[in-house]
């Protein structure tokens, strides 16, 4: 560890040596490893399975305080150290002296609280524990961060001078940097301390306490709640674990939630009093999410995450899974909810111009709210997720809608769980509730959207308006040859690219100014009239407005293109194309094509989602 290194967490200050004193009679033992005193509190001797071992670093007043006991209590297994410096020099001799009752095939982890919070860094940063806990941490710097190996809990008091909220996320940042597994919880209106040394007569502060080591004994849920839980349909009468989440109870098989996180395996298998409370027979354990969510992961848990023929509604499935699944690392879970938001969010112009073909049905209507959900929705799961890969394509999908639209927002659909809730208890039907982007997020959009429409403007300017003919160009004649009357006049018979008369009119005399650079023994009036025609087209945006895509340059940029092919235009007696050469059609498709290339190149930067013009380097938005 660099001793330059800069420090996160400062050193040890007043509010580390004061606290109240807990009352408490210890059940665990006191016994000498490797010359250190360590407090040990081991479950019943009929627990069974895997041995999972906590080795635990104590603040600053030690492993024998009586609080440090009650601690210890609550994570039914823990190591104390007598004080940091007995600890930095004895424990690999007492981590050898534990691995040697406990085995080498136990699994160890290690939790710190105060200056013992270094101790869990370093051990993270090997191979001998398999994760790491901490609260109210002292004594870190960048480079315990920057070694993290193992998966990481951080439990932060919202008051912590030792702490503070800079280096909070100077220390996320970190993990981030380096794709760390980590979570941080950071609890209000409590202080550094809170978690051994807080006061357990303010009920702030034990609540929190409580939440943090999450022992059903010690904080049992009052037997009076278990007669108003919802029963959902997963409800097995051969279950043996209840999920408690919010108001919602789920009798399900511990079984197969161990099968797919170690997350649960490890819950599981903290002992539990044998004087516990019982829900229908069964042990229960209370998670803090929400019941739907819990509803979907379960469902994907037991009749897995499949969608035979995808429609927006999926997304609800989705994001509540990708929730769990990453809290609760179950990660083939995980992968399935990433694959599927890839692909309706992608990150390619060919995935999109593929996503976009899927919404548009048998009848050429573009219906992408039936397929794709609303993207203030994916917007919001991509931030709090941290899925910056998908925000590009989701911002540039809501930019097309118009300036009000955009801020009237959506609605969040209600969920499959709900509705089932409401039908089985007679309760009123679920009513969808506003969602609506942040003042900073709407910002980015509707600058986004100015910069797609710039980008546009350029394009017509640079491309279609005084364009000069390929050189190639096979309109081009001898003037002297060329007959006097006008070319004629195009007008289109469908409503998405018809012209009135003024504007057919007008082409005569735009043409001759267009045309004005050319050589006077040359005239390229058909490729001209052409261009001019097209140039109309994209500037009334008629085929966008009749799609909801008025701001939608690559849409916009595929039309010009279509041009050049189409025959369903009229030149006043029959049917036709436009007259462009070859040549010119050749020279103006590969315009368009760099053109949406480089729309779809520029979407990061034009969203603020990049720092200037640096590509595949997305800023982080939830500082």
């Amino acid at each position: 560890m660099s001793n330059t290194s800069p420090v996160l967490a400062g050193p040890i200050g007043d509010c580390c040596v004061r606290g109240v004193q807990h009352t408490g009679t210890p059940a665990g033992k006191t016994i000498t490893l490797a010359g250190v005193e360590t407090y040990v509190a081991e479950p019943p001797a009929s627990v069974s399975g895997t041995k999972k071992v906590v080795l635990f670093y104590a603040d600053v007043f030690g492993p024998l305080h009586v609080n440090a006991h009650n601690e210890a209590e609550f994570d039914r297994m823990a190591w104390f150290e007598k004080s940091r410096t007995q600890a930095k020099n004895a424990i690999p001799k007492w981590f050898s002296a534990v691995k040697e009752i406990y085995g080498a095939d136990a699994q160890y982890s290690a939790v710190g609280y105060c200056f013992g919070a270094p101790y869990v860094l370093e051990a993270i940063a090997t191979e001998d524990v398999v994760a790491g806990a901490f609260a109210h941490p002292a004594g870190l710097t960048e480079d315990h961060f920057r070694n993290v190996k193992k998966p990481l809990l951080l439990s932060c008091a919202e008051v912590d001078h030792t702490f503070p909220i800079e280096s909070r996320r100077r220390a996320e940042d970190i993990l981030v940097e380096i794709k760390a597994t980590y979570h941080i919880q950071v609890f209000s209106g409590v202080a550094h301390g809170f978690a051994t040394r807080g006061n357990p007569d303010v009920e702030n502060e034990l609540v929190h306490a409580m939440g943090l080591v999450q022992d059903t004994r010690k904080a049992p849920l009052p037997p009076e709640r278990f007669s108003n839980l919802l029963r959902s349909d997963f409800w097995f009468g051969d279950g043996n674990i209840v999920i408690i989440a919010g108001s919602a109870a789920f009798k399900v098989h511990r079984g197969q939630l161990e099968r797919h996180s170690e997350i649960f395996s490890d819950l599981f298998a903290v002992p539990q009093p044998l004087d516990q409370d019982l829900i229908d027979g069964c042990p229960f354990v209370e998670l803090q999410d929400s019941p739907s969510d819990v509803f979907y992961f379960l469902s994907a848990l037991y009749d897995g995450l499949y969608f035979k023929h995808p429609r927006s509604i999926d997304f609800v499935a989705i994001a509540a899974v990708l929730r769990l699944s990453t809290k609760y690392v179950v990660e083939h879970l995980r992968q399935r909810c990433l694959a599927r938001l890839n692909k309706d969010w992608p990150t390619t112009l060919m995935e999109w111009d593929a996503r976009e073909q899927r919404c548009t049905d048998e009848n050429s209507r573009y219906v992408p709210r039936e397929h794709l959900a609303h993207p203030i929705l994916v917007i919001e799961l991509a931030l709090d997720m941290n899925l910056s890969t998908i925000l590009p394509a989701a911002l540039y999908d809501l930019s097309r809608y118009g300036p009000s639209k955009i801020m009237a927002g959506t609605t969040y659909p209600t969920t499959r769980f709900d509705r089932m809730i409401a039908d089985i208890y007679g309760l009123p039907k679920p009513v969808e509730t506003p969602a609506r982007l942040g003042r900073e997020m709407l910002c980015r959009t509707l600058r986004g959207r100015e910069a797609t429409q710039r980008h546009m403007a350029t394009f017509i300017a640079k491309e279609l308006h005084c364009r000069s003919p390929s050189n190639a160009c096979h309109n081009r004649v001898d003037r002297s040859a060329a007959p006097e009357s006008d070319s004629a006049s195009i007008s289109s018979t469908t409503p998405s690219t018809s012209v009135d008369t003024a504007s057919v009119s007008s082409t005569t005399t735009a043409s001759a100014q267009v045309g004005a650079n050319v050589p006077s023994t040359s005239t390229n009036r058909a490729c001209h009239e052409s261009f001019y025609f097209i140039m109309l087209n994209i500037l009334r945006s008629v085929g966008g407005i009749a799609c909801g895509r008025d701001a939608d340059p690559l849409y916009t940029l595929v039309q010009a293109t279509e041009m050049l092919s189409r025959t369903d235009f009229s030149d006043g007696q029959r049917q036709c194309g436009l007259k462009l050469c070859q040549a010119c059609k050749t020279d103006f498709a590969a315009s368009a094509t760099k053109a949406r290339q480089e729309v779809w190149t520029l979407l990061p930067q034009w969203f603020g989602l990049t720092e200037g013009d640096k590509e595949g380097s997305f800023l982080d938005l939830n500082d």
